[in-house]
Parts: C-alpha cells; sequence; structure tokens
C-alpha cells in the first residue's frame, strides 16, 4: 500500500472513530496520525463493567497489514513482561483484591 492510500485510510478511521464511535470505545487524543489514545469502557454486565482502560495505539509503515501496537496509558494494574521481540511482549492484569 502507498503511503499515500495509507494516509488517505487511516483519515478515514480516524473520522470514523470520531464521528461514530463503537459502543464503549472512544477517542481520548490524537498526538499525530500514526499515535491515538482510545479509552475502552467496560462493557455492561461484564467482569469489566464500570473500568475504563486507556490505550496508546501506534500504528506502524505495514498498517493495515499488521495491526497497530496498543499499550495501557499509566495504569498500575498492569505489569509489563519483555521480551526481546517487541511483537511478544505481553500485558498481564494485576490486582491482589481477587
Amino acid at each position: 500500500m502507498t503511503e499515500r492510500k495509507k494516509t488517505m485510510r487511516l483519515k478515514r478511521e480516524l473520522e470514523a472513530l470520531t464521528l461514530r464511535p463503537p459502543k464503549y470505545i472512544c477517542l481520548r487524543s490524537v498526538d499525530s496520525l500514526l499515535n491515538w489514545k482510545i479509552e475502552i469502557s467496560g462493557a455492561d454486565g461484564t467482569l469489566y463493567e464500570g473500568e475504563t482502560f486507556i490505550l496508546q495505539l501506534s500504528f506502524a509503515n505495514t498498517y493495515p497489514y499488521e495491526a497497530p501496537d496498543e499499550l495501557p496509558v499509566n495504569d498500575s494494574k498492569y505489569i509489563r513482561f519483555a521480551t526481546s521481540s517487541a511483537k511478544d511482549t505481553h500485558w498481564a492484569y494485576h490486582d491482589d483484591s481477587i
């Protein structure tokens, strides 16, 4: 995909997320066309009801053929387990009250 086509696609997706966001998801901020922050609210009737998660989405040059990288933002409930490969990095939920 050419750079121009990728840019146009990201602009369309950003516009759709701004004007017609999916239920439980809203756009928090846009640092650049390649870096977005979104907020995901826990769905009603689920374990995550009432919870709010903020993710940083980073779109690589390989988008849309590869998904963007998602990183939790300022949430101490998440612990990062780093590996030698960024694609193999995992996140685990840690809550001592359970």
